[in-house]
């Protein structure tokens, strides 16, 4: 496995996990029903600043598919602030345990847990 930050290129990955997704995991991130990401929504999660906006991405080694992503996006009235989000496609231990870089990335850069 594989952890890296999500880059601009990583659309078409994004995507192809989302289709991966069963509709339970898309209702229970999204709050609604939803069979694929707009272009805008591919936009908004791979084109990032990796200071306000990080994400870090978990790609398989066997097949370079993307399997998980975690990010946060930091609160702008609140800069020690952010709201978190974590997708895994597939229940992996190392996958969770690794995502766990994003919470020392958003430490690194100011963001505080409560």
């Amino acid at each position: 496995m594989l952890i890296r930050q999500i880059q601009s290129a990583d659309a078409p990955l994004l995507a192809d996990g989302f289709t991966r997704l069963s509709d339970q995991s898309r209702q229970m991130r999204f709050l609604t029903r939803k069979k694929e990401l707009s272009p805008a929504e591919l936009r908004y999660f791979t084109e990032i600043d990796h200071h306000d906006h990080e994400a870090l991405g978990a790609l398989d080694h066997d097949d370079g598919r993307g399997v998980g992503i975690a990010r946060y996006v930091r609160d702008a009235e609140d800069p020690q602030a952010a709201e978190i989000a974590v997708t895994i496609v597939i229940t992996l231990a190392p996958c969770r345990a690794r995502l766990l870089d994003l919470a020392w990335a958003a430490f690194r850069v100011g963001i505080m847990a409560e």
